[in-house]
């Protein structure tokens, strides 16, 4: 377990053949996490519905599994982040016209099934990481380039810190596309961090967002270094030892 309570990765599998099921789910196993799973279309429907996925993964064996995507231009937000299609040679033209990351041709062996759902957890990690937001309350010393000079910026308090930028608050507010400087500690380590960006929005409480335009390695792994403690999204996708041991010790399975 992290320093932080893990984030599993939400799946949805569609897969109605009782031996490929089996068969993900002892993969899934391994990564010590679950999928709901679901027999036919209108189940898969329904659960889409009723919570968010990060990963749908879609056996095109399935009739009218194509059907599922239309879920996606009902309720865009929720749809899974990553869909991984499981398809024959001959169906491979269907996939066609749909937003599907990975596709994995059967047979596929078990190792391939997990390298592909590593990418696709990859994938499902990097959006997350880039929305985390830390709320925060740190003083700042920070300041806007204007008319070839700096202006100090009163009272600059960061409300909530990413690995892409900030939340400033600051009197005054900077314009929109403005560049500025913002210095500060971070809490708990002390480390000092100064870096520049760009003015994306602002509102009429006195905030600003920040997108990250200049930082040095060395800050940025300081930044980096106490985000992982906070952000559930900075992990790898576990693999269980006693999977591992199995793998070792066993000849390569595949799936028809």
């Amino acid at each position: 377990m992290n320093k932080i309570e893990q984030s599993v990765t939400s799946i949805l599998l569609l897969c109605a053949d009782v031996k490929l099921r089996s068969f993900i789910g002892r993969v899934f196993t391994s990564f010590e996490t679950k999928a709901e799973m679901c027999l036919n279309v209108s189940d898969a429907l329904n659960a889409l519905k009723q919570r968010q996925f990060d990963v749908l993964v879609l056996d095109f064996d399935v009739s009218q599994a194509p059907e599922v995507f239309k879920e996606r231009a009902r309720v865009p937000w929720r749809y899974p982040g990553v869909v991984l299609a499981l398809v024959r040679t001959e169906q491979i033209a269907q996939t066609a016209g749909h937003r599907i990351h990975l596709v994995l041709q059967k047979p596929f062996a078990e190792g391939c099934l997990k390298r592909t759902l590593k990418i696709a957890h990859s994938f499902v990690v990097k959006d997350k990481r880039a929305a985390f937001r830390h709320p925060v309350q740190i003083p700042a010393s920070a300041s806007m380039f204007e008319q070839g000079k700096y202006l100090k910026l009163q009272d600059a308090v960061i409300q909530d810190i990413s690995y892409t930028g900030l939340c400033l608050n600051s009197d005054p507010i900077p314009p929109r596309n403005s560049m500025v400087s913002v210095a500060f500690n971070l809490p708990d380590t002390r480390e000092h961090v100064d870096i520049s960006g760009k003015i994306m929005w602002t509102d009429p409480n006195g905030r600003s967002g920040v997108r990250f335009e200049q930082v040095t390695a060395v800050q940025f792994q300081k930044l980096r270094n106490w985000l992982e403690t906070k952000c559930p999204w900075d992990i790898e996708l576990p693999l269980a030892a006693a999977s591992l041991n199995d793998q070792l010790r066993s000849p390569v399975s595949s799936i028809q």
